[in-house]
């Protein structure tokens, strides 16, 4: 899913349980930092990991992010791989017993051992986003 407002993620975390959300720090109506404290206040059966999206790159911002709640922190731009780096770190801290199935899976689709799999699971999991 994507949310391009603050609101917007709140009210999607309403409807659908995720768990990896890559906030925007800098979003229209409730900003990324606002919106996640808001989140850590809220209901504690949800606890998605919150990564922060940011073009402001000093150890100030990675820091009022995470008083925020934020779990980690992406300064843009950023290369494709580092939502894989970051989505791992995630899946490893939320399910830390299915995290080494979950990477030999993925190792062998991506090695072609499975022909039939279109998509490594690494992507399926990765569906779980938020702007």
């Amino acid at each position: 899913d994507l949310a391009t407002k603050g609101l917007e993620v709140i009210e999607a975390l309403a409807r659908h349980g995720y768990d990896v959300i890559f906030m925007d720090v800098q979003m229209p109506e409730l900003d990324g930092l606002e919106a996640s404290r808001r989140i850590r206040a809220g209901r504690e059966a949800i606890r998605p990991w919150i990564v922060a999206l940011t073009a402001n790159a000093m150890q100030q911002d990675r820091h009022e992010a995470m008083l925020a709640g934020m779990n980690d922190f992406i300064s843009k731009p950023f290369e494709a791989g580092a939502i894989e780096k970051r989505l791992r770190l995630a899946y490893r801290n939320l399910y830390p017993a299915g995290m080494e199935a979950l990477e030999a899976e993925a190792e062998r689709v991506a090695c072609g051992r499975d022909a039939a799999a279109a998509v490594p699971p690494l992507a399926h999991c990765a569906g779980s986003r938020l702007g």
